[in-house]
């Protein structure tokens, strides 16, 4: 069975809503008769990106790259005047290389773009950022900052899981690709899953579940080693 199926009958009971049929993909397509499987594969689906965003934040972004190597994916395109659109399911930048230089480009967080536009970096010398969907390269040439034009380029990045690259919906329900995450983080992402559920419904019965939903959602989490002594 798919993992994302198996993950979906086990959210499902999760939130005391079985699924109903006489199989496993009978019953995820069923869904229960709370939430339907649509909704069930939307909060599994975006608990997939809450662990790239949680795990991001807790060991950084090359931290989160050795934790999750299976969501490292790549971009590789030609940009027009040093832009090129990002795939949907973008999710954090690792590192970008100009494909005929081989030339590693830095990354500039979208918040300080700005002072590359006006040339305020005056270290930077090739940098790029992901700015409103879009992927921006800039070089120093000539002394001053600007865009590296038609770059060819290969971007490395940690993207959403069951995200189509080229839409930005949800992979729907019991399709390919199933999900790619190994077993380590599916009790995170089931049990956050639930969380959102019980969040969607509102009342206070269901947000009681969800405060415990999301407690055991980031228990299942590695926290970061603490420094070492010197």
């Amino acid at each position: 069975m798919p993992i994302h199926n198996r993950n979906t009958i086990e959210l499902a009971n999760l939130l005391d809503d079985p699924l109903s049929g006489a199989d496993e993909d009978i019953k995820v397509n069923n869904g229960g008769k709370i939430f339907s499987s649509t909704k069930l594969n939307e909060y599994l689906c975006r608990s997939y990106r809450w662990l790239v965003d949680e795990i991001i934040a807790r060991f950084g972004v090359e931290g989160a790259a050795d934790q999750v190597q299976e969501l490292i994916a790549t971009h590789g395109s030609t940009m027009s005047s040093g832009s090129k659109a990002a795939n949907k399911d973008y999710i954090r930048a690792i590192s970008l290389h100009g494909s005929s230089s081989l030339q590693k480009y830095d990354f500039i967080t979208p918040s300080e773009w700005h002072k590359i536009e006006t040339d305020l970096k005056v270290q930077a010398v090739r940098v790029f950022t992901v700015l409103g969907g879009n992927i921006l390269a800039s070089q120093r040439t000539n002394g001053a900052m600007a865009n590296s034009g038609s770059l060819g380029f290969k971007m490395y990045y940690m993207k959403a899981d069951r995200v189509d690259a080229t839409s930005g919906a949800f992979v729907a329900v019991k399709t390919a690709p199933d999900t790619v995450l190994s077993p380590r983080w599916l009790n995170a992402c089931v049990h956050y899953a639930a969380y959102l559920a019980c969040i969607d419904k509102g009342t206070t019965e269901w947000l009681d579940k969800a405060k415990v939903f999301q407690q055991s959602a980031f228990a299942d989490l590695p926290s970061p080693s603490p420094p070492a002594q010197t």
